[in-house]
C-alpha cells in the first residue's frame, strides 16, 4: 500500500522543503521500482495524493527549486496500479517541464498536478505555466526520439515513455494541450484498476 498519510486534500505546496519522511520513502520506493525495470509487475494499491506528494518532495531536493508546485488531489482517490509506472510518468512530465518550459534559469515557474475520480477512472492533469509549444511540436511530442533539444542532452524519449506507460501498461489515455507562451497541459485518464 502506497500513501494514505494526508487527512484531507493536498493543495498549493511550495516545494522548497523536503516534505514529510513517509512521502519521501513512498517516492523512493516508486523510484526503485521504475529504475529496476519493475514498473510492470509490481501491482499495488496507491493513495494517489500521498504518492504524488512524496514523489514531488523527493524531486524538490534536487530539481524543483525555485519552482512552485501545486497539488490538488483528494485523499480518497485510490488506484490498484503499478506505482513504478506512475512514478516514471510524473518524473518524466516534471523533467520535461524543467528541460523545456523555463528557458531562463531565473524563471520561477508553476507546475500543477490535479487528480479526481471520474467513475471507474482517475483523471490526472499535469500542467506548467512555461513557454508552451507550437502546434507542430505538440503534434509530435509523443513520437520516439523527437526532441527540440537535440545536441543539448535531450533524447526525445521522455514523453514517448510516458505515452507508452499510460496507453500500454496502464491501459489509459493521454493528450497534450499547449500553445506558445501558454504553458502545457497533459490530461491523463487511467482506470482505477489496472
Amino acid at each position: 500500500y502506497y500513501g494514505g498519510m494526508y487527512g484531507g486534500s493536498t493543495t498549493s505546496i511550495l516545494l522548497n522543503t523536503p516534505g514529510e519522511s513517509a512521502s519521501i520513502i513512498t517516492a523512493i520506493e516508486g523510484n526503485k521500482m521504475a529504475r529496476a525495470g519493475r514498473g510492470g509487475p509490481a501491482l499495488a494499491t496507491a493513495a494517489i495524493g500521498s504518492f504524488v506528494a512524496g514523489l514531488l518532495a523527493t524531486l524538490a531536493l534536487a530539481f524543483l527549486a525555485p519552482h512552485i508546485v501545486k497539488l490538488e488531489i483528494s485523499k480518497d482517490i485510490q488506484m490498484d496500479t503499478f506505482p513504478g509506472a506512475l512514478w516514471q510518468i510524473v518524473f518524466n512530465l516534471v523533467g520535461n517541464s524543467l528541460a523545456h518550459a523555463f528557458p531562463d534559469p531565473k524563471d520561477v515557474g508553476t507546475l500543477s498536478i490535479t487528480a479526481r475520480a471520474v467513475g471507474e477512472q482517475v483523471e490526472l492533469v499535469y500542467a506548467d505555466n512555461g513557454a508552451g509549444m507550437s502546434e507542430e511540436v505538440r503534434k509530435r511530442v509523443f513520437e520516439p526520439f523527437f526532441t527540440t533539444k537535440r545536441g543539448q542532452g535531450g533524447s526525445g524519449l521522455g514523453l514517448h515513455i510516458v505515452y507508452n506507460l499510460v496507453t500500454q501498461l496502464l491501459r489509459g489515455q493521454i493528450r497534450c494541450e499547449s500553445a506558445p507562451e501558454q504553458g502545457v497541459k497533459f490530461i491523463i485518464h487511467l482506470p482505477r484498476r489496472s
